[in-house]
């Protein structure tokens, strides 16, 4: 279900903050989960890229996290 158009921002705030949270914690328990990760992750650098926030990004640290991730769900 999509947010509404008047706290759009509020909400997905509050949920980016709980996904930043997982990944500095390294702790994304399904690949469904990893996959969407990385398609945010990509999403928001390309659009810092675009808007010339930032020069670029690397491609492989983005997959590097992710397959930490993977690694601490097997320990």
């Amino acid at each position: 279900m999509s947010n509404m158009s008047y706290c759009k921002f509020e909400n997905t705030d509050k949920d980016l903050q709980e996904c930043l949270d997982s990944l500095r914690e390294r702790n994304i328990s399904s690949n469904s989960e990893k996959r969407a990760a990385n398609r945010i992750l990509q999403t928001v650098l390309l659009f810092l890229e675009d808007e010339g926030i930032i020069e670029s990004h690397n491609v492989g640290r983005v997959k590097e996290i992710i397959e930490e991730c993977e690694k601490q769900e097997d320990e």
